[in-house]
């Protein structure tokens, strides 16, 4: 004979393994399924025509950085060494575009097809899905002894009033803008109209027309040239400077130094943008998607 109390035990059981169950479940479809509002994960894989936020490291193959939209990356040189190229804006904030919609380069934009919302992925981009090849007539070799006229002839009276903010009139004085030296009106074509610029630097300064690295007065020899003299400077460049000069000209183009040939006494100029004609490591996270169709 059973005894009456023994007999819910059985129920009571089912019911607390029941419950066990569903709460089991019931966490597992709360961890899997609310941050995603219901989507199933499929909706969370970026699709080409996709609008997607996305924070990103753009770097050399040797890991400096050119680009970032981070702010902590930014500012964190010892970690992420920047490139030549690299400039510092004054706000950061994640990057927004169409995928495939022609806004990025083509190895960034195919690459972050199939990333899900929050995963972080380096991508590797060629020269050829990425800002394109090298230009090799951007690329020049310069001799380390450069040479300027003592004399600059035919300078309109117009362009020196405008460049220099004086009258013009023999012996005035100005700086040049470019070189860092005086220049002196040496004489005056009032018929046609224009001037005679006479450089005078002093043998042995030194100055930085370059903005990068200086320059060392070598030598002056105003009679050279058939009288139209000639100034000597040396550019004081080491092999160590290669790729880590960067360098403007005088009409304002910058370009990097990117070998330096003491024995040969070159250095090679490169007008291509640092970007041009490398392997790209862009490190991206997907931060939010969404579907347009």
């Amino acid at each position: 004979m059973r005894s009456s109390g023994s007999m819910p035990i059985a129920p009571i059981a089912v019911i607390i393994a029941t419950v066990l169950i569903a709460v089991s479940i019931g966490a597992y479809l709360v961890y899997f399924v609310e941050p995603h509002d219901g989507a199933g994960e499929e909706d969370l894989i970026v699709e080409a025509g996709d609008i997607v936020t996305v924070d990103y490291v753009g770097m050399f193959q040797d890991g400096k950085v050119f680009d970032t939209s981070i702010e902590s990356v930014a500012f964190n040189d010892a970690t992420y060494p920047k490139a030549l190229s690299y400039e510092l804006r004054d706000t950061f904030s994640p990057l927004n575009f169409s995928v495939g919609g022609g806004q990025m380069v083509t190895g960034f934009d195919s690459g972050v097809i199939g990333m899900y919302v929050g995963e972080t992925k380096e991508i590797l981009v060629s020269p050829a899905e990425g800002y394109g090849l090298s230009d090799p007539s951007k690329v020049s070799s310069r001799p380390m002894l450069e040479q300027v006229p003592v004399y600059e002839y035919g300078v309109s009276l117009e362009n020196f009033t405008t460049e220099y903010g004086v009258a013009a009139t023999v012996g005035v004085t100005v700086r040049d803008n470019f070189w860092g030296w005086n220049v002196s009106i040496y004489s005056i074509d009032s018929v046609g109209g224009t001037v005679t610029l006479k450089n005078v630097p002093d043998v042995g300064t030194f100055v930085s027309p370059y903005g990068g690295w200086s320059c060392k007065v070598e030598s002056i020899d105003e009679s050279a040239n058939n009288g139209g003299g000639r100034i000597t400077l040396r550019h004081m460049l080491t092999a160590a400077d290669a790729n880590a000069k960067v360098g403007v000209d005088a009409i304002g183009q910058e370009f990097r130094v990117v070998a330096v040939d003491l024995e040969e006494g070159t250095f090679v100029a490169d007008y291509n943008r640092e970007v041009v004609g490398q392997y790209l490591v862009f490190r991206v996270t997907v931060l939010t998607a969404t579907k347009t169709g």
